[in-house]
């Protein structure tokens, strides 16, 4: 009997490969993530800096307070983008996650289908070999009874 050959590898090939892609592009999303979160932390020490009151030189002028203020005021506006950043970057890993779950179910589908086909021809498989061994005991069982008449 010829050897098994799973008549739909080629599919299973490609989900295989679509689930290394979605596995790509989730661990690219996290890295994204990682980054945007660190941009984040980085512009909340900068504000804690700014504000700190031992940060501020001895002789404070109008102009150094309004410079400050300004600074902070800016130092918040990029943290609000930042967050915003940060959101879209959680969402995308979201949906990378959902993808690669659902590029996992069809492989495992593909997989499934694979293994049916195995069983389904292994059981053939045996059929054939009980079927040449019942006849090579049934030949052997012939030619012994003929050699004794």
């Amino acid at each position: 009997m010829k050897k098994f050959n799973f008549t739909m590898q080629s599919i299973l090939n490609v989900k295989i490969t679509l689930k290394e892609a979605r596995q790509a592009e989730l661990a690219e999303a996290r890295n994204q993530l990682m980054l945007q979160e660190k941009i984040l932390e980085a512009i909340n020490e900068k504000i804690k800096e700014a504000m700190a009151p031992h940060k501020m030189p001895e002789q404070n002028t109008a102009s150094y307070f309004v410079q400050r203020e300004r600074y902070i005021r800016r130092l918040k506006e990029m943290r609000k983008k930042q967050r915003y950043i940060v959101e879209q970057a959680e969402t995308k890993v979201d949906k990378c996650i959902t993808a690669l779950k659902e590029a996992l179910i069809e492989q495992k589908k593909m997989e499934k289908a694979k293994e049916r086909e195995h069983s389904s021809w292994h059981k053939e498989f045996l059929k054939e070999e009980q079927k040449i061994t019942d006849e090579t005991g049934t030949a052997g069982a012939f030619f012994r009874n003929f050699a004794r008449t």
